[in-house]
């Protein structure tokens, strides 16, 4: 009776502030607009300097005012038989020779490919080429400066032999608006254009191959520092784990095949030492004799848009304040049966197979830091609390908000979903697969390091297991039969080979 009384009360309570959030906000709304961006900007304009040669375009882009003196650096290879390569380097303090953040990307190929799996996504394993061309001879066609008041607009035209593949590259001296796109001074904007590509099928997709280099590990990021400043959205992207000026190359999802608005899918293949020794990024697209999208390179905490840059807010669906304030609701629900130290202890005693390779932390360290546990314990007494709200709360920059959230979700102890503009939160609650299973193979390192393994790769096979393991073939089988004794796995034969897969 009592817990029932104190449910009634926290449902009122809740939705009186879920009110007084949405009168807020819409308030918000009315104070901010993109018109005044470029203005209130006027005053940090970066000066920028251009080289071409014959075989590269280097374009320097250096900062010297209020306080600040960095330099960002692109050098973009032309006239080669092998892809378009662009570097990036920036130096917080360009007096100093230090690199304090670096980033490699190269354009390799154009593939038409049948699209085996019906996802839209290109595929390395499953997928078949059709046809593959190599991107050669990139050279520059054309080049201009836009002046608009004091900020300077540099757009180079460029193309390769075949013609086919005719990019963009932007970059602009400080913040600017442009068709409804911001053009911000510490990204290098890339405009691909894909023009009469000779497909061959009248099935076939196209996939841009993309190879990247980096002297650090890459994380995949779904929320950017542009979404998160509210200046870009439905974006994707990768980043550097770098600790003060992550490097990043995002892209928006949103394509236009011949003059039509249309969606481009992305797929991202880790260095493996029998395949590949670079990170593989393919971005699939529609048929179409025209095709554009547009992508950026830059580095994050490098450019702090006033409060003026927010995206306009007036007009918030109200099927979204709907779904937050039933999330709010079920916050109470939630409280009332689990507290952050049995969530944590949860989380400790569970097993799940996870893909955590960027991060290499164990769940005790990831439960160490104290601001992944004040965002875990939001989101237990906030569940559908959304990004924005996060971000008021905890005392951190976007980008370390968004780097801090991506562990706690690849670790499966958040997990998110997006509502319109918005990033909500909820805590990741699965059964633990283990929970009924007799002690002594729950406690066996081994047996769990060989179902995580067929988790993270569906269809691997017994001697490739063995092999990453060092452990013999027998050794193997045995914990195999455990597992497939107990119904967590399953054998399927193709050819000689029997493949392995989690039920």
């Amino acid at each position: 009776m009592k817990r029932k009384l104190i449910l009634n009360v926290l449902l009122f309570i809740t939705f009186i502030l879920s009110f007084l959030i949405m009168e807020n906000t819409i308030n918000l709304a009315s104070a901010s607009s993109h018109s005044d961006f470029g203005k209130e900007q006027a005053d940090k304009a970066r000066s920028i300097n251009t080289d071409i040669t014959e075989d590269l375009l280097k374009i320097e882009s250096e900062q010297n005012s209020n306080g600040k003196n960095d330099n960002f650096e692109f050098k973009i290879s032309l006239n080669q038989n092998e892809g378009m390569e662009i570097k990036l380097e920036y130096r917080a303090n360009a007096l100093l020779p230090k690199i304090s953040s670096e980033f490699k990307i190269q354009f390799d190929s154009l593939i038409e490919f049948n699209d085996t799996n019906k996802d839209g996504k290109y595929d390395i394993y499953n997928d078949q080429i059709i046809q593959q061309i190599s991107l050669q001879g990139i050279h520059v066609i054309n080049q201009s400066i836009i002046e608009q008041g004091n900020i300077s607009l540099y757009t180079f035209q460029l193309e390769d032999t075949s013609k086919i593949f005719q990019p963009t590259v932007i970059i602009s001296s400080d913040a600017l608006i442009s068709q409804n796109m911001v053009i911000l001074p510490n990204q290098l904007k890339i405009d691909l254009n894909f023009v009469n590509f000779p497909f061959i099928s009248e099935n076939g997709l196209l996939a841009l191959q993309i190879s990247i280099e980096n002297t650090y590990n890459i994380v995949e990021q779904e929320i950017t520092e542009d979404e998160s400043q509210n200046v870009s959205t439905n974006e994707e992207g990768i980043k550097s784990v770098q600790a003060d000026y992550p490097s990043y190359f995002t892209w928006t999802n949103d394509i236009s095949v011949d003059g039509k608005q249309n969606e481009m899918k992305s797929s991202i293949f880790y260095p493996d030492e029998d395949e590949f020794t670079e990170y593989q990024l393919f971005f699939a697209y529609p048929k179409g004799n025209s095709i554009n999208h547009d992508p950026k390179i830059g580095v994050e905490n490098t450019f702090f848009p006033s409060s003026g840059t927010d995206l306009d807010r007036n007009s918030i669906p109200i099927w979204i304040w709907i779904v937050l304030i039933t999330g709010l609701v079920s916050t109470v629900l939630f409280i009332l049966y689990m507290s952050v130290p049995e969530f944590r202890q949860y989380l400790l005693n569970r097993y799940l197979p996870m893909h955590t390779a960027p991060h290499r932390l164990t769940m005790e360290e990831v439960l160490e830091n104290e601001i992944r546990m004040n965002l875990i314990t939001l989101i237990l007494e906030r569940p559908g609390i959304h990004y924005s709200e996060l971000l008021r709360e905890i005392d951190t920059s976007p980008s370390n908000l968004a780097w801090h959230l991506d562990i706690l979700e690849t670790y499966k102890i958040i997990q998110k979903q997006r509502l319109g503009k918005f990033l909500i939160f909820y805590p990741y609650l699965d059964k633990n697969p283990f929970a009924n299973l007799d002690p002594t193979i729950a406690k066996s390192k081994t047996t769990l390091e060989i179902l995580k393994i067929i988790g993270e790769n569906p269809g691997i096979y017994q001697g490739k297991i063995a092999k990453r393991l060092d452990l013999n073939r027998k050794s193997v089988q045995y914990h195999l039969d455990k597992l497939e004794e107990l119904k967590l796995i399953r054998r399927e034969k193709l050819g000689r080979k029997v493949l392995l897969y989690q039920n």
